[in-house]
């Protein structure tokens, strides 16, 4: 939150820098407030773009704005340069958040004909903008902190719907609800429809029941593997009550944030030197790479760029890096094959210790570097906790495409 808070502070000046765009070329481009509430609003229908959201807001207080810049370019032009690219030196670009599963002709004329806005429905445009203008005025600063009324203004549903020509009177104000036995869906990720206003629905309702679950975004009965969901719907209407949902972590495990140099990484096991921290480097990179690919196959895109340089795609199941670089002067090319087998991997670059390294279903790591031989299984920090879980992304890709988390 605090870091949020930073970055939309930052006004004008934005959070400026370069990325890798999915070609794998470098670009200029910068993001706003409004950039930043469309990214974290889209976190929540995606589990792999939730989980950089963090190190990318750390790493662009930092002054690293690589990672937060990739992630805008995937979420709102799904890894082209289009929009990202058009950045002059005077303004940002223009965003469209792309959503196959949404119909937005309905979504706009829905959400626009029938909420309640701060302004008189039959009043001229720039009388709606003065009357919305004063009503964010009014908003106490802890209702809309981290972010700021510039970005409510431009970010929300304000500005889609100002313009609307609404062709009904305004909707009455709700009547108290019936005392029915109701059940309430709530995802602990969602940053749409939050925990916090269905705990407000739930006030109204004497006989609700609620089903929070840990971890899943906006799509709670599509986006939630324990079951969780669905077991308190059954539950539900068969008169059986509702259990509590198990906290059973993050659906994809949050990454780590990843300095530019190899030599502020730490060194893997008992290796030494510049071999020990290129094995770190590489297994950074395996978890960067693998995460993107989970991206990719929930929003429907084939490619991304690495964080420092290279490109990552995803063919059928098959994970592919192609001079991939996480940290600077490390590059790594290879494929992680949907049948599980072995995956190999090449490494080079100025930097690194070159040589090839490859992972086992088990989480080993066989190979060479530099000429020196390497076999070992990591369990230092730089391994994370996800050594015995990445072999598994395609698998993780297709159970969550199953589960129609958008």
């Amino acid at each position: 939150v605090r870091d949020v808070r930073t970055l939309v502070a930052r006004g004008s000046r934005r959070v400026r820098g370069v990325y890798v765009d999915a070609r794998g070329r470098r670009r200029r481009a910068a993001i706003d407030g409004s950039a930043l509430f469309s990214i974290l609003q889209a976190g929540d229908t995606n589990p792999a773009w939730r989980a950089q959201v963090p190190a990318a807001m750390r790493a662009a207080v930092r002054g690293d704005e690589a990672a937060l810049l990739r992630l805008a370019s995937n979420v709102f032009d799904g890894g082209s340069s289009s929009s990202l690219a058009s950045l002059s030196r005077s303004r940002a670009p223009s965003f469209q958040v792309q959503d196959a599963g949404a119909n937005s002709a309905l979504f706009v004329a829905t959400i626009c004909e029938e909420v309640r806005f701060p302004w008189d429905r039959a009043a001229s445009l720039q009388t709606r903008i003065n009357q919305a203008e004063a009503a964010l005025r009014a908003l106490p600063g802890p209702q809309i902190t981290p972010f700021n009324r510039s970005t409510i203004a431009s970010a929300g549903l304000l500005s889609l719907c100002v313009g609307w020509p609404n062709a009904s009177p305004a909707p009455e104000v709700a009547a108290p609800l019936p005392d029915v036995p109701a059940l309430l869906l709530s995802g602990t990720a969602d940053v749409r429809t939050p925990v916090e206003e269905a705990n407000i629905v739930a006030g109204r309702l004497p006989q609700a029941q609620r089903a929070v679950v840990p971890f899943v975004g906006h799509s709670v009965l599509g986006g939630d593997p324990s079951g969780c969901a669905k077991a308190a719907v059954a539950g539900f209407f068969n008169g059986q009550g509702v259990a509590p949902c198990e906290n059973r972590g993050p659906l994809v495990a949050p990454l780590a944030r990843s300095p530019k140099s190899l030599g502020s990484l730490p060194r893997t096991g008992r290796l030494p030197g510049r071999v020990g921290r290129t094995v770190t480097a590489v297994l950074r990179t395996r978890d960067d790479s693998l995460v993107q690919a989970i991206a990719l196959g929930l929003s429907g895109a084939k490619r991304s760029g690495g964080l420092r340089g290279g490109v990552v795609s995803l063919t059928g199941g098959s994970v592919r890096l192609r001079n991939v670089q996480v940290i600077e002067g490390v590059r790594v090319t290879g494929t992680f094959p949907e049948s599980g087998s072995v995956a190999r991997l090449r490494v080079s670059g100025p930097a690194a210790a070159r040589g090839t390294l490859s992972f086992t279903r088990g989480g080993r790591i066989t190979g060479s570097l530099a000429g020196r031989r390497i076999r070992l299984v990591p369990v230092n920090a730089a391994s994370a906790s996800r050594t015995g879980r990445t072999w598994s992304v395609n698998a993780e890709v297709k159970r969550l495409r199953r589960l129609n988390l958008r």
